[in-house]
């Protein structure tokens, strides 16, 4: 490798390392700004109600319109005036804490973090209220009569709260996915099609083998000797 090569090699190499910790950085800071907002929100009993009504401005805000997220997470626009802009799109109309939150995060030039510290701080208060987050995929939408006997063996099962985020998969066929954490439980038509086939291709495999080396060793010989 030439002089020059190594030379972009090692900056590459460097600008990934770079690129590592500011998503580290990133995460963290996130998760400091979660747990400073639960706490100022428990201490005034309304933790689910300030991060519920983050997370609203998140998806019918700024999700919703995509230009004035822009404008707001813009290192072109002034701090001042992006102040301007939530004071006016929010006060009066949201919880006193909620535009506190939100200015602060501004003024730290923080806003884009704002996704990743609601995610943190929805773990966060879940964790605290002992509840655990499950996302249940079905083919079909769930009748209210489903959705509560699936929670309530969720719960039992679990020994905790399932806070559960339903979603429809056509594709599915049929049954239920089930995911809690990093665990899968897969009980739909399409799983079971998938292990079905699975389970053949390995039978079938097997049987291959068993041929193959049939006729490798070949019959054995008068003399005890296969063929070869």
């Amino acid at each position: 490798m030439s002089e020059a090569e190594q030379t972009k090699v090692a900056r590459l190499k460097e600008a990934a390392r770079h690129a590592t910790v500011l998503d580290d950085t990133a995460a963290t800071g996130a998760r400091a700004y979660a747990e400073a907002l639960l706490n100022v929100a428990d201490r005034q009993g309304k933790a689910e109600a300030i991060v519920e009504e983050l997370e609203e401005f998140q998806e019918d805000v700024l999700d919703a319109h995509p230009r004035l997220a822009d404008i707001l997470r813009s290192p072109t626009l002034g701090v001042s005036e992006k102040d301007g802009v939530l004071v006016r799109l929010l006060e009066g109309r949201a919880d006193e804490l909620t535009v506190r939150f939100l200015r602060l995060l501004n003024r730290n030039g923080r806003l884009e973090l704002l996704g990743t510290i609601l995610r943190q701080a929805r773990e966060l208060l879940n964790r605290r209220r002992k509840r655990r987050a499950v996302r249940v995929t079905s083919a079909v939408e769930l009748s209210e009569d489903q959705r509560r006997e699936l929670e309530a063996r969720l719960r039992e099962q679990m020994g905790t709260e399932p806070v559960v985020e339903y979603e429809v998969d056509p594709a599915l066929l049929g049954g239920l996915v089930v995911r809690v954490g990093d665990v899968l439980y897969d009980a739909s038509v399409r799983g079971q099609l998938k292990r079905l086939r699975r389970r053949l291709v390995e039978e079938r495999s097997h049987q291959l083998r068993g041929m193959l080396a049939g006729l490798v060793d070949g019959p054995v010989g008068a003399d005890g000797v296969g063929a070869r």
